[in-house]
C-alpha cells in the first residue's frame, strides 16, 4: 500500500497482507468499501450456498507459506466473519 499526501507525493509504503494488518477488520463495521480501500481488490469473489452473501478471498504470504485471507459480507456488504486457512499445494508424481 502506498500512502500519499495532499500533492500527490509518496510518505510511506507498507505491506498490508499480513495477518496484522487483516485482524484491524472490524467484524459488524467494517464494510466491503473499507476493506478494498485498506487491502486492494481480493484475488476473487466467491458465492456459497450456505452464506448469503459474497466471500472476498485475499492470497498472501506469511514468512513462506502461501495462505488465503477470506472476508464474509453480508447482503448489505458489511462484514460479518473473517478466516484464514494455509494454500494446501497439489503435487503430482512425476512420471
Amino acid at each position: 500500500m502506498v500512502d500519499l499526501d495532499a500533492a500527490g507525493k509518496v510518505i510511506r509504503v507498507r505491506e498490508v497482507l499480513t495477518l496484522a494488518e487483516f485482524s484491524k477488520i472490524e467484524v459488524g463495521k467494517w464494510t466491503r468499501a473499507e476493506v478494498e480501500r485498506e487491502f486492494g481488490r481480493p484475488a476473487s469473489m466467491d458465492r456459497v450456498a450456505l452464506w448469503p452473501g459474497d466471500i472476498m478471498t485475499y492470497r498472501w504470504l506469511d514468512g513462506d507459506i502461501d495462505k488465503f485471507f477470506w472476508v464474509y459480507l453480508d447482503a448489505g456488504n458489511v462484514v460479518r466473519r473473517t478466516g484464514q486457512s494455509v494454500e494446501e499445494r497439489v503435487r503430482f508424481p512425476d512420471n
